[in-house]
């Protein structure tokens, strides 16, 4: 008994440092890891006797368990189980990540939200596994949102229409696999940057998006193309980003002449103080009204997908 109760410790602290998935083991009822799909069970293969009990994730998005059997401890599959309340599936880069706490407010309790977004990521850091997240989360909402990036190996070496092809290619891939998934896929422009020498990648990059949600949806496909980054343009040049807006009812205690600061100084993030550092955009130290107003749109855009309403910012093409 105080071997296996040493070995349940090490099982605990192995699952916490692998990234045991919280949804999942609530969902379930038992302890679910989220292995990478490399490092993923495959369903009859045997299993430790130290796992009995515990679950894992296979390589196609399947919740597995360790059980016993006539043959010893194995792997073996569990009915799939959705959540009573809309869940929906966020991919994106840094403003997606630095809007996350407004979206989560702005839904409420009413949604389960799972972000897989980070700083300087492209789609085609997500596509390989977005069969499976679909698999594993069962979303009813996927919605994705890139400003352009091409810093990860990817994308990295791609520039001009050849980068624009990769995000093709990559949100292609990802729509296709959530509305395989029964989900309505919404493909999103991210707030266009108020740099200037980056308004015609960001350009390439939303044209891109909205076309392809206009190809996937026209074969009838649950896809949509939306314009949420809209919301912090230049009123008198929508392919800019404005650094500053007229203030809204919400900031009217932190209104300076009418206005608000939506940008940082660099032109491309939202915290009106210094950069967050650039993998880990999630802090501001002062209130930041373009996280807010970005964080809003998507989360509009997210309610009014899952009841096929007319999207508030529908893309230009669509």
């Amino acid at each position: 008994m105080r071997r296996r109760a040493g070995f349940a410790v090490a099982l605990v602290a192995a699952l916490t440092l692998s990234g045991c998935d919280t949804l999942l083991t609530n969902r379930y009822g038992f302890v679910v890891d989220v292995p990478t799909r490399a490092a993923a069970p495959l369903a009859a293969t045997r299993c430790d006797r130290v796992f009995s009990g515990w679950g894992s994730v296979d390589d196609q998005g399947r919740v597995l368990r360790c059980r016993w059997t006539t043959s010893g401890y194995r792997w073996r599959l569990v009915a799939e189980r959705g959540e009573p309340r809309p869940l929906v599936l966020v991919y994106g880069d840094s403003l997606v990540v630095e809007a996350r706490a407004s979206v989560e407010a702005a839904l409420g309790p009413g949604w389960v939200t799972v972000f897989k977004a980070y700083g300087g990521t492209a789609p085609c850091d997500f596509a390989p596994d977005a069969a499976r997240d679909v698999r594993m989360y069962r979303p009813n909402v996927v919605i994705t949102s890139f400003s352009g990036n091409s810093l990860t190996a990817c994308s990295a070496t791609s520039t001009g229409d050849a980068l624009a092809a990769n995000y093709r290619a990559a949100l292609t891939t990802i729509a296709d696999a959530a509305s395989a998934g029964g989900a309505v896929a919404v493909l999103s422009a991210s707030p266009p940057p108020a740099r200037l020498a980056f308004v015609d990648r960001a350009t390439s990059i939303a044209t891109a998006t909205w076309d392809v949600a206009l190809e996937l949806e026209r074969t009838g496909r649950r896809v949509r193309g939306s314009n949420d980054g809209i919301v912090l343009a230049e009123p008198s040049d929508p392919r800019t980003g404005a650094m500053a807006l007229p203030c809204i009812p919400a900031e009217y205690e932190d209104c300076l002449d009418g206005s608000t600061t939506v940008r940082n100084v660099d032109g491309i993030h939202f915290c009106p103080a210094e950069p967050p550092a650039p993998d880990s955009p999630t802090t501001c130290s002062v209130r930041s009204p373009g996280a807010e107003r970005f964080g809003l749109a998507l989360a509009e855009t997210i309610t009014t997908a899952l009841s096929d309403a007319p999207l508030p910012r529908p893309a230009p093409s669509a």
